[in-house]
């Protein structure tokens, strides 16, 4: 047997009996059948998603704030006001856990069968979020009359969505006729929308359902769990709910820049961008670490020698660096460009180092293939 709450306790005796043979009429206000679950929302890649739970507060102890995909949330409880119209005073969202053994006033979220817990499903859901009854908690727990949920991020803390919820304690609605049946809908709403987002089905006194947002609406504000209507001027019902899986939407990166194709002008020799200056893309010139104006690497590339290899390699690298920039296809000299950038960082420019040498015989291979790039006989055309 199940007993239903009055504005104060369960009833017992005569009311209890009177209202038990009203619900055994025809007309009695029955549970709806249970709804198929809705498809859960979309998660992109990329998205931060965690579930908030209330499992780090003690029983009956208020919460305030909680952390979720990455952002805090403020969490208040906003009562609706009662028969008499006198909202309550309580106005602390409080944890509520299912596994104690008071207050007995909610067996409804309590699962022990040796207190006469109603809840069975709630075995191992631990703490649960509720609205404190305007008699207080250590006496009645969660509020009869409904209210209003709300979690507030923290401003410019980003877009957000609901992934799916657990309801705790949803019931078939009261009426004017039977005031006393627990139970109003719970819905979600998010930022200001006055459209839930999604109602969890109420499947009878003290049940559990996981309730799956449909689509991906999104907030950037606040949610709202609403329990019941506050027009309504009877009971409006107990309810709780639990692991919120909360997703924030990261912004992706923007795709990269679509290759850019060589228009291959053409190369030009050390002879020709030593003598048409104003045909440098460039003022300036890095060459083995060091930079150059143009006007000291044409200086320099009109002084190369044989005798010193350091000069000959600046001006087929310079020749090779100025090719590319001005749009010559690169792929069959970038790792040849780097590897002669990096032997004159070790050699610069008047380093005398013979074309007998170690050290030049270790790049001359390089030396070649800039030499045969500068002149278009790699990858990209001579210049006409």
């Amino acid at each position: 047997m199940i007993p239903f709450r009055t504005t104060s306790r369960y009833l017992t005796g005569a009311a209890l009996t009177l209202l038990l043979g009203a619900c055994a009429d025809s007309a009695a206000i029955t549970a709806p059948p249970p709804l198929s679950p809705a498809p859960l929302a979309t998660v992109a890649t990329g998205d931060v998603c965690s579930t908030i739970d209330f499992n780090s507060f003690t029983h009956g102890g208020g919460v305030t704030t909680v952390t979720a995909a990455g952002a805090t949330f403020t969490v208040a409880a906003l009562p609706y006001a009662g028969p008499n119209g006198v909202a309550s005073t309580r106005v602390v969202a409080r944890a509520f856990d299912t596994d104690a053994t008071s207050p007995l006033e909610d067996r409804d979220l309590l699962w022990k069968p040796e207190i006469g817990g109603l809840c069975t499903a709630c075995n191992g859901l631990g703490r649960v979020l509720i609205i404190e009854d305007p008699d207080g908690f250590a006496s009645s727990g969660d509020s009869r009359f409904g209210g209003v949920m709300r979690f507030t991020a923290t401003a410019g803390s980003g877009t957000f969505y609901i992934k799916q919820f657990t309801s705790v304690d949803q019931d078939a609605q009261g009426s004017a006729a039977a005031p006393y049946f627990e139970g109003l809908a719970l819905s979600l709403f998010l930022d200001n929308s006055t459209t839930a987002a999604v109602t969890a089905p109420r499947l009878g006194n003290g049940t559990v359902a996981t309730v799956a947002v449909p689509g991906t609406p999104t907030f950037t504000t606040r949610f709202d769990f609403r329990i019941g209507n506050p027009e309504v001027g009877y009971d409006l019902g107990s309810g709780a709910v639990d692991n919120i899986q909360v997703c924030r939407v990261t912004t992706p990166p923007p795709p990269p820049p679509p290759p850019t194709t060589p228009t291959n002008p053409g190369t030009g020799t050390p002879g020709y961008w030593k003598n048409h200056p104003a045909a440098w893309p460039v003022a300036s010139i890095v060459i083995g670490g060091r930079t150059y104006t143009k006007a000291m690497a044409i200086s320099l590339m009109q002084a190369a020698t044989k005798g010193d290899k350091t000069y000959n390699m600046f001006e087929q690298l310079v020749s090779a660096k100025l090719n590319v920039a001005i749009g010559n296809d690169a792929s069959c000299i970038s790792a040849g460009i780097a590897a002669a950038d990096s032997w004159m960082a070790r050699y610069p420019v008047g380093s005398n180092v013979s074309s007998s040498s170690a050290a030049w015989t270790s790049i001359s291979a390089t030396f070649t293939r800039l030499d045969q790039y500068n002149n278009g006989r790699l990858c990209a055309p001579h210049r006409g």
